[in-house]
């Protein structure tokens, strides 16, 4: 059984090489398995095969490994999007939020610092974009009222 944090997808092959989604033909299967959740260090040292059958199984590491990035942890703060704001010599942003703040708690973190933005703005998160807080965090940040400068 695979956690939730694993895709798991298989090729067939025909007995010459050649790629087939018959079944029948199919004389071997490569699975390819990918982590979906960064992980510190490497996923699997040694794979130990269970068989129930008289069929050869062979199964190999392939020669190219590639180890996950390391996951995201700590703090993040976010710079205000206020008029004045030199981002580049001393920037306004809020005070440090942790990864696992909620995005309720994000947005209040950006009402506390940044002048003129209570209800004034939306905030909620893309969870399509990472299935997990440990790969990234994408926020969608709507400004309710503003569609430009103000003339």
């Amino acid at each position: 059984m695979w956690g939730s944090n694993i895709a798991v997808n298989m090729t067939m092959f025909m007995a010459n090489g050649t790629n087939t989604t018959n079944a029948t033909e199919a004389t071997s299967y490569v699975y390819h398995i990918k982590m979906l959740k960064f992980i510190s260090g490497s996923s699997v040292t040694n794979i130990m095969v269970s068989k129930q059958t008289k069929a050869t199984i062979v199964v190999e590491q392939p020669i190219d490994v590639q180890l996950s990035s390391p996951p995201l942890s700590g703090k993040f703060r976010i710079t205000c999007p206020i008029e004045g704001n030199d981002i580049a010599i001393e920037p306004i942003a809020t005070d440090d939020i942790k990864l696992s703040e909620s995005v309720n708690n994000i947005k209040y973190a950006l009402f506390r610092k940044c002048a003129g933005l209570y209800d004034r703005i939306d905030v909620w998160e893309n969870t399509k974009k990472f299935s997990y807080r440990s790969n990234g965090i994408a926020l969608y940040i709507r400004f309710i009222g503003s569609n430009g400068p103000k003339t």
